[in-house]
């Protein structure tokens, strides 16, 4: 069978020695992405420990998020990184700011880049950050 191509973004907390998931939907969410794996398909995961900047995480999900919009355009994921660092505001003359060296709000600019440039494809990007 074809292996199926998914993200799943869940928030877990340690509690008694294990990650457990703290509300319904996140459960939710686990089984149903678990249950649309194929048998030996692999993922990748991403552990982020939240802190108050919770810019890896910011990261992780920017990055995720460009990838789909260059499927779903047509471009390559570092046109559309540089495209999403345009609209946010990211770059200047020939050079654009890496993520890693964003502040919080600038990754917060760039997020809502993603959302308003999903948004021109029709690729809804709002629950990859939380939002409705």
């Amino acid at each position: 069978m074809k292996q199926k191509k998914g993200v799943l973004n869940i928030k877990l907390t340690k509690e008694g020695g294990k990650l457990i998931h703290k509300n319904a939907s996140d459960a939710s969410l686990y089984k149903i992405f678990m249950d649309a794996l194929e048998e030996g398909q692999s993922v990748d995961v991403f552990f982020d420990a939240h802190v108050d900047s919770g810019t890896y995480g910011q990261i992780s999900k920017i990055k995720v998020s460009i990838r789909e919009l260059a499927a779903e355009s047509g471009h390559t994921f570092d046109e559309m990184q540089t495209l999403v660092k345009m609209q946010a505001g990211l770059c200047w003359e020939d050079h654009c700011k890496s993520f890693a060296d964003c502040s919080s709000e600038e990754l917060n600019l760039a997020i809502q880049a993603v959302i308003e440039i999903g948004d021109d494809l029709t690729l809804n990007l709002r629950q990859v950050f939380g939002s409705k």
